[in-house]
């Protein structure tokens, strides 16, 4: 199912129209429902590999947003493996950080907002790959520190596709948020430059701002050299109503029956939610038995209902061995 469909299946469910503040909600709980629905079952993670070519003189390096974890980082040409030592064990073998030469190891350094710093203190210039996202309706809230290291704020009201600067000069960048007024939605990517506009971060249209991963290599390269990164990539949020949801198809009825059940009693229909609920248990078995995942994730779904005191307030579920049983 499109997301648009699941979101007018959750509308005629409750008897509501597709508009204000209920469809509003609607959004919100779809988007948080299918993030959990991924993590208790580990669809969000799928593996890609990338090159990163290094810098002369430059350690830290940030990562394509959508890397959600880095798994391995191989040294094709001298056929070994850099990312498996600890921070703290980076930290022994090399205090100082200065030596130069081909790195035999690398570390994660940090989560950023954007995936390159400005190379000189300056402006920051943002601009949208869109017209309509213009005027005092579209803000970007830039966060980071000055020349000083004071961590200072500014608010910068979008131009379309002309380029908007900030009057503030930064060092380092944070992170970059998009802050529209309420009603209103980015329309396009956000590109963000520093004041010689080297491109310092995309932001797209489904993220308000989106987690850059760094890592740090040892020793500083001393010359362009290219390494093979594998990663767990992130999964969009659901946002344009012909969005599809990254999960079987057969199971896309888990999101608006997982909203219904969020958002029912909310609005006066406690027996729907509880009867939906009901029928939400049974189709996650469905799912975590069509993707052959261990009974440990229902220890994560009911633990509220477990966790419940009085006999009548567990609901007759079924035990489980080796979970609820030895």
């Amino acid at each position: 199912m499109r997301w648009g469909s699941i979101i007018s299946r959750v509308h005629e469910l409750a008897g509501l129209p597709e508009a204000g503040e209920f469809e509003d909600l609607v959004k919100m709980s779809g988007n948080a429902v299918y993030q959990r629905l991924m993590m208790l079952t580990k669809t969000n993670h799928e593996t890609r590999e990338f090159s990163l070519t290094t810098v002369a003189d430059t350690a830290k390096y940030g990562m394509p947003f959508n890397v959600r974890k880095i798994v391995l980082i191989e040294d094709t040409t001298n056929k070994r493996v850099l990312y498996d030592v600890t921070q703290q064990q980076f930290i022994k073998d090399d205090p100082g950080k200065t030596e130069t030469g081909t790195p035999d190891r690398a570390r994660p350094f940090g989560t950023f907002g954007v995936e390159k710093q400005p190379q000189t203190a300056g402006v920051i210039s943002l601009v949208s790959t869109e017209t309509g996202d213009d005027g005092s309706n579209y803000i970007c809230v830039i966060t980071g520190f000055d020349a000083n290291g004071r961590m200072i704020r500014e608010e910068v009201t979008m131009d379309g596709t002309t380029l908007s600067s900030s009057t503030a000069s930064f060092t380092t960048i944070e992170r970059i948020v998009k802050a529209p007024a309420s009603g209103n939605t980015f329309a396009g990517t956000i590109i963000a430059a520093d004041s010689d506009l080297n491109v310092l971060a995309h932001i797209p249209t489904w993220w308000e701002s989106p987690d850059f991963e760094w890592i740090e290599f040892g020793p500083i390269p001393d010359a362009a050299l290219t390494y093979t990164i594998s990663a767990e990539m992130r999964k969009p949020p659901l946002v344009e109503d012909e969005d599809w949801p990254e999960l079987p198809e057969e199971f896309h009825d888990l999101i608006w029956r997982g909203i219904a059940n969020d958002l029912f009693p909310k609005i006066g229909m406690l027996q729907v939610a509880r009867d939906m609920r009901k029928t939400l248990e049974d189709r996650f078995d469905e799912f975590l038995a069509h993707h052959g995942e261990q009974p440990t994730n229902r220890v994560l779904v009911f633990a509220n209902v477990w966790n419940m005191s009085g006999r009548r307030q567990r609901q007759d579920q079924p035990r489980v061995k080796g979970v609820d049983f030895l």
